[in-house]
Parts: structure tokens; sequence; C-alpha cells
């Protein structure tokens, strides 16, 4: 059937894309972390997790078309550091499609020295004060100088209309931040040195 009348959206941005269209009344099942907007959550029954969903419940509804999932993350986190002005520490893992490819250990990021980390969890809170009491973090740029960040999940790690609104906006203001305590602290060391000279 074209076009189709009952959509089951299994990612959360597709939900976004259609409500924006003004085509929510096609869909009939959403993933549990469908969030944008705020009603979709008392409008929509939820029949799927991030990875599994329940079939029975997505058959029960007689979908004519049914939206997945795409493992886009990795291009999505480089597309949107590099706009927002940033430089992605270890840009090769954003060409990896697997998430378990995408996994950096702690030596790697200390090595690394990363100036901000910016942490995301779907369906789980990233707690910057973890990161920071790992063993040999204290040195790490981004946790000497308070640079470690949460930005939401719904916001950074979909391939909607949020990653380019509300997720960019996020991030280039954690890196528009670094940015201004990073000149702030130069030109303290500038006054220092010149009294001092």
């Amino acid at each position: 059937m074209f076009p189709p009348e009952r959509i089951v959206c299994l990612t959360e941005e597709t939900v976004e894309m259609l409500y924006l269209l003004g085509e929510d009344r096609r869909i009939v099942g959403v993933s549990g972390y469908a969030v944008r907007p705020a009603r979709v959550r008392k409008e929509k029954p939820r029949v799927s997790a991030f990875i599994s969903a329940d079939f029975e419940k997505v058959l029960a509804l007689e979908p004519d078309l049914v939206l997945t999932f795409s493992d886009l993350q990795a291009d999505i986190a480089a597309e949107l550091i590099e706009i927002a002005g940033g430089e992605d520490v270890f840009p090769a893992l954003s060409r990896r499609k697997n998430a378990k490819d995408r996994i950096v250990s702690a030596d790697e990021l200390i090595v690394a020295q990363p100036d901000i980390i910016v942490g995301s969890w779907c369906g789980k809170k990233f707690v910057p004060a973890k990161v920071a009491a790992r063993p040999g973090f204290a040195d790490v740029p981004a946790v000497r100088d308070n640079f470690v960040r949460e930005i939401k999940s719904p916001l950074i790690l979909q391939p909607g209309p949020a990653a380019l609104t509300d997720g960019l906006d996020a991030l280039a203001a954690i890196i528009e931040e670094w940015a201004a305590a990073t000149r702030s602290a130069h030109v303290e060391r500038t006054r220092n040195s010149s009294r001092g000279g």
C-alpha cells in the first residue's frame, strides 16, 4: 500500500521526522526511546528497545511499513564534531561501522590527551565523575580542566533533525565554552609573565 497508512518506527529519528512532517497519524508503534516530540510517549505504543523489538506487538499492529535501525552513530558524531568546530582525536574510528569496533581503551584515551570528552549513552545517564575517577585520567586535559560533558543520546546519536539542531547546538556550546576558557587562561598567563618580566 502506498503511501503507507500504518507505520511502525523502530528508531527515534523516524518518529521525529514523521511528527515534523505532520504525518504522526500514520504512526502506530514506536521505539521505547522515542522522546521527541515529548507527547509521543503518551500518544503511541512502544514496541521496541534500542536493539530489540517485540515482534508479536509489531505484527499485531498490522503495519504497512516498518522503519528500522541504521548504524550511523559514528558518521553522525564525526559530521557534528567537525561542523561544531572540533577535531576528533580518534578520526579513524568513525569509519568503523560496528559499535564494538569503535571502543577506545583507557590507555588509548590517556595517550590521545583530548581537551574535551563528550559522553552519550542510549538509555543511560553519562556520569562525568565516573570518567574522571578512572586511573590515569587525572592528567588528561579534559578531566584536569573539567571538560567532561554529557549530551543526551536523543539529541546526538540519531540521524534525524535533533542531531542537526539541538545536538549540534549542544556540541558547539561545549566547544565554544572550552575555547573561551582556553583564551582566558592564555590571557592570564600572558599577564602574569609580563608582570614577572
